[in-house]
């Protein structure tokens, strides 16, 4: 028997089940365990004749003290029978009420460490059994001391536990021990985050209220802090000692143990009045003179002067002035820690529990592990449950990233990441109001998406592929706030790229259309995407590119020769039918959003002035208040600011024309560049500095013609001149090998065809080079000869017609004595022919351009999957760098003006119209409805907005 902690207030009937449940299930280990278990048999029967003298009423007993036998029973190796008796046995306490696991360990005295943390380290080293009884005795066992009242699991082990039965789920050969598994894991996981929005965090403000009105009623007779203090000190020793476990028991706990009694109190005398005034007859126990106790709920006929609560005796008593005093003191002392998460247990009070080496072998060396738990270590302010679910969130996301064989889709592997997958989007679908607000998950969630998603969203594997989809639906619902960037860059470089790819098959392709036609069932959602991407002169078209992708299907897209082999005919009717469903949901929801916000705001009907709307409302109107007074029109409506951002609704229409501006200045400058850089200065997006004209010229994101751009900056003018310079000088070559260097600079144009221009660039590079790299030739021709032979080489190695191709000594051999008479080490120049043989320097559109040709040419399926592999991973490459070189987000921007819908349609309409044009000119019978639905909402819009009826009737 060992001695953990003092024993909780004894109860009689209560510790006769103990004394029932313990001795049946010593003596069920006595009679299973073999001669050979010395120690337990020993250990066994020392615990028999402690229960076997304790006192008849069963006074202090506690089950925390006969935990050896059942630890050592779990580490019978070999012996299943005996260790699902051991399992059992500490389900069954712990269910009951009986195992809290308080105390420090005694088997393994480390800082931090607690008795519950050497029982999970007990049940979950049993994980090595093959013993499909012994795992479901587990996953039971693990289950009920994770969500468990009256034990504390946190930190490593609770990761420990959700590990192990990740474990269980990935390695079982069971299936009903997998289902098993996989109902424990959602149910800890759902209690883990409930505690989150239960925890002191919230409880703690509550507990302020609180003694805030326990300070205001102490003058009115209840004790004060000091008071309760003396009274607690001057208890009997016998109620102080069965009462020692509260100041062992975490903070959180406490308060949350103290702030359920008082407020079941506050219910109960409600109760009890309502039941008095109608006569009624309440349910057993009935109350006392006082009501019910404030401790056990038993019948109250005394009450405490110190607390003025209702207690059923002394005991209750005494253990309510102890609680209370702790509460006091954890709370009461500093007003300002009540109310905010430090005041729970942190880290720093609550140092994370250390397992014990068996256990550390099992998964503290991996990955995952140990960036959950760096995730916490420095968060000295988080509570112990936002701590845990930091902690397991992280682990998960870990486990869901890991990299797995795509061709077994019943592997371990896949099985490992998709339980990980569910189990993040039952956390995502259920977060409340803490969890949302929390920068610590905003965080781990960008932190999601940058590792897990981008992976997960374009697999192979559908059931991979279509939660990870569902996971990002629940991010742009509940997080659009907080991911503004991570949005953006994964519609375009994940769902738009799947669409518009010749190589990704028909599951890609509609659950893409599946995501797109639920986000449409929103208004708030396009427009959102449209106020925060396609107004932000900085941003993309995000909107405008999405509706013009599902136009496009709709209109057949999909018929084209280079998606017959991956996409049959019924198959392609199907995708149209989503894309045009989508965008007649997206058109409907829209018009519904600004009817709802016109009436809401009491605004008149869109494209009525406001001259109008003061016409209705003149001399003539009754002696109410006008409407105008209060909320403006639609036409002062434009001035109003969005509560999220700050920013005007009338500048997002600035900011579009901007935009609009920015983008015929680009359309002037790739057809004539002299021509749209004047445009570009006489709107201010340019001034007369060189070094602004460079810094857009490197902007690749523009849509700059790069013929033109290299065109430009070969010229022998001084404005030219002067903007070559300040792009090369803005360059960083430090430490880069030389086709490096010019494969980064070459990525910003194309190299024009004259050779002066070639030479200007050329040397400016090349000075530049050495400059940055002083120790690496002997001077700038050097580099200026060895970069013009690279350019060269590429043009002979990856010119399609040129057929004898140079060789790695011919190119050697052509750059000898090039180093001020002096050889360069032909190791060194080996290396650049191989970097370029196996790296060509071309620019991205070059490639992509090579990409298109090569899957149009592709008629075998296996060549589709092979390239849309590869496509993945340059998704998967190209998103990640996108993400990591953008720029602060800046306010993301809510929709609450209707207003906004105007600029929005004005993108939308033309793609609408569009698509009307060809699909009425098909004879398609399913698609009438559709198209019915599409003409409605267009002549809704006609009605919002009268004066674009000519334009309307004009383009039908």
């Amino acid at each position: 028997m060992i001695q953990t902690t003092q024993s909780f207030e004894a109860r009689g009937p209560e510790n006769r089940v103990i004394d029932v449940v313990l001795r049946d299930a010593l003596e069920k280990l006595r009679n299973t365990a073999p001669k050979k278990l010395k120690e337990l048999r020993d250990v066994v029967e020392a615990d028999l004749k402690t229960l076997e003298h304790l006192p008849a009423s069963g006074a202090n007993v506690s089950a925390n003290d006969f935990f050896q036998s059942f630890k050592l029973g779990c580490e019978a190796a070999g012996l299943p029978k005996l260790v699902v008796i051991a399992l059992e046995a500490i389900q069954k306490q712990i269910t009951y009420g009986f195992l809290t696991g308080r105390g420090p360990d005694p088997f393994k005295p480390e800082n931090g460490r607690r008795l519950i943390d050497a029982v999970v380290d007990s049940v979950c080293n049993c994980a090595e059994s093959a013993d499909d009884t012994v795992q479901m005795h587990m996953i039971s066992t693990l289950l009920a001391a994770v969500t468990s009242q009256v034990c504390e699991v946190h930190g490593q082990s609770l990761m420990l536990a959700v590990d192990t039965c990740m474990k269980l789920y990935r390695d079982s050969k069971s299936q009903s021990n997998q289902r098993m598994a996989q109902t424990a894991l959602t149910q800890m996981l759902s209690v883990i985050t409930q505690r989150l929005e239960l925890s002191s965090a919230d409880m703690s403000s509550r507990a302020e209220e609180v003694l805030g009105s326990r300070s205001g009623a102490a003058s009115a007779g209840a004790a004060n802090s000091e008071q309760l203090a003396a009274v607690v000190a001057a208890a009997p020793a016998a109620f102080a000692n069965a009462n020692a476990d509260l100041a062992q028991m975490p903070k959180g706990q406490l308060l949350n143990e103290w702030m359920s009694s008082y407020l079941s109190a506050k219910i109960d005398t409600l109760a009890w009045n309502h039941e008095k005034e109608n006569g009624q007859k309440g349910e057993d126990p009935p109350p006392g003179k006082f009501g019910w106790c404030v401790v056990c709920r038993s019948t109250a006929n005394h009450y405490c002067v110190d607390t003025r609560d209702s207690v059923c005796g002394h005991a209750c008593k005494y253990r309510n002035l102890e609680r209370l005093s702790l509460v006091e003191k954890y709370y009461g002392a500093k007003r300002e820690e009540a109310s905010s998460p430090a005041a729970s247990p942190s880290v720093s009070s609550n140092a994370p529990a250390v397992p014990s080496q068996s256990s550390r072998d099992t998964f503290a060396n991996r990955d995952e592990a140990s960036s959950a738990m760096a995730d916490v270590s420095s968060a000295k302010s988080m509570n112990v449950y936002h701590q845990d679910s930091v902690i397991i969130l992280t682990y998960l996301i870990n486990s869901s990233a890991k990299e797995s064989v795509q061709s077994q889709a019943d592997s371990r592997a896949i099985r490992n990441k998709r339980i990980a997958l569910e189990l993040i989007l039952g956390v995502l679908s259920n977060a409340g109001p803490v969890f949302r607000s929390s920068k610590h998950f905003v965080d781990i969630l960008k932190k999601l998406v940058g590792d897990s998603l981008i992976k997960n969203s374009v697999s192979p594997i559908p059931k991979i592929f279509g939660l990870s989809l569902q996971i990002f639906v629940s991010l742009i619902t509940n997080f659009k706030e907080h991911l503004r960037d991570e949005i953006g860059v994964f519609i375009e470089q994940i769902f738009l790229k799947i669409l518009e790819s010749g190589n990704s098959d028909f599951l890609h392709k509609s659950r893409v259309l599946q995501i797109f036609y639920k986000l449409c069932t929103d208004a708030t959602t396009p427009l959102e995407l449209f106020l925060n991407y396609d107004c932000d002169v900085d941003e993309k078209n995000i909107f405008e590119r999405t509706i013009d992708c599902l136009s496009k299907i709709a209109q057949g897209k999909y018929t084209a020769v280079e998606h017959a082999n991956l996409i049959q005919p019924h198959q392609e009717q199907e995708l149209k039918q989503l894309a045009l469903q989508s965008l007649v949901t997206l058109m409907g929801s829209i018009v519904d959003w600004a009817r709802r916000m016109a009436e809401d705001q009491k605004m008149p009907i869109l494209g009525q002035g406001s001259e109008d709307a003061k016409a209705k409302d003149g001399p003539e109107s009754d002696g109410e208040d006008d409407a105008s007074d209060v909320v403006p029109s639609l036409t002062t409506s434009a001035s109003q600011y969005s509560q999220s951002s700050g920013v005007p609704t009338s500048s997002f229409k600035e900011q579009k024309q901007r935009k609009l501006d920015l983008q015929i200045g680009i359309n002037k400058f790739n057809m004539k560049p002299k021509r749209g850089i004047e445009y570009l200065k006489k709107n201010g997006f340019l001034t007369d500095d060189p070094a602004s004209l460079a810094a857009l010229f490197k902007n690749t994101e523009l849509g700059l013609d790069k013929t033109a751009i290299g065109d430009y900056l070969g010229e022998d003018k001084p404005f030219n001149k002067s903007a070559l310079f300040a792009l090369v000088d803005g360059l960083d070559f430090k430490a880069q090998s030389l086709d490096g260097s010019l494969r980064h600079f070459l990525s910003y144009f194309r190299l024009p065809g004259e050779a002066q221009k070639i030479d200007r660039m050329m040397e400016k590079f090349a000075e530049k080079y050495c400059s940055d790299n002083p120790e690496r030739f002997a001077n700038a021709d050097c580099a200026f000869v060895l970069s013009f032979s690279l350019i060269m080489l590429q043009t002979d190695l990856h010119n399609p017609g040129i057929k004898n191709k140079m060789t790695k000594d011919e190119f050697v051999k052509n750059n000898r004595g090039i180093n001020d008479h002096q050889d360069l080490p032909r190791e060194y120049l080996e290396g650049l022919y191989d970097g370029v043989l196996h790296n060509p320097i071309s620019l991205q559109e070059d490639q992509e351009a090579r990409n298109r040709q090569e899957s149009q040419a592709a008629r075998d399926s296996n060549q589709k999957y092979e390239l849309f592999v590869k496509e993945t991973e340059s998704m998967v490459q190209k998103t990640k760098a996108a993400m990591q070189m953008r720029r602060k987000s800046s306010a993301y921007v809510v929709a609450q003006s209707v207003e906004h819908v105007k600029p929005l349609f004005e993108v939308a309409c033309w793609p609408y119209l569009a698509t009307l044009a060809v699909l009425l000119e098909m004879e398609v019978h399913l698609l009438c409805c559709y198209i019915l639905a599409l003409l409605f909402a267009d002549l809704q819009f006609v009605y919002f907005y009268p004066s674009m009826n000519k334009r309307h009737l004009i383009a039908t």
